[in-house]
């Protein structure tokens, strides 16, 4: 399976989750390689798709909360403002 780049976001109502959710995303094995911005949000490189990550976060979801995951498919059209060090994260070369 080949790897993807995913955005993975939360909602949480309620207490937020954060740490459990990167206890999670950001085990080694789980991903290659992942960067967190803002408090809710993950781009992650991964084999995994977005059913098997909805699967695997669903634990720690309470009733009314909420996660949005979807590839990031077009890498060549990306803008945006964030800091220096996530382009870097985000550019650089993965074989």
């Amino acid at each position: 399976m080949a790897n993807k780049y995913l955005h993975i976001g939360f909602q949480w109502v309620g207490a937020p989750r954060t740490q459990e959710a990167a206890n999670l995303i950001e085990t080694p094995g789980v991903v290659d390689d992942w960067f967190k911005y803002g408090g809710n949000c993950w781009i992650v490189y991964t084999q995994y798709n977005q059913t098997a990550w909805a699967e695997y976060l669903s634990k720690i979801l309470g009733t009314y909360d909420s996660v949005m995951i979807y590839e990031v498919t077009n890498l060549n059209h990306t803008n945006g403002r964030l800091p220096g060090n996530f382009w870097d994260w985000f550019n650089k070369y993965r074989p």
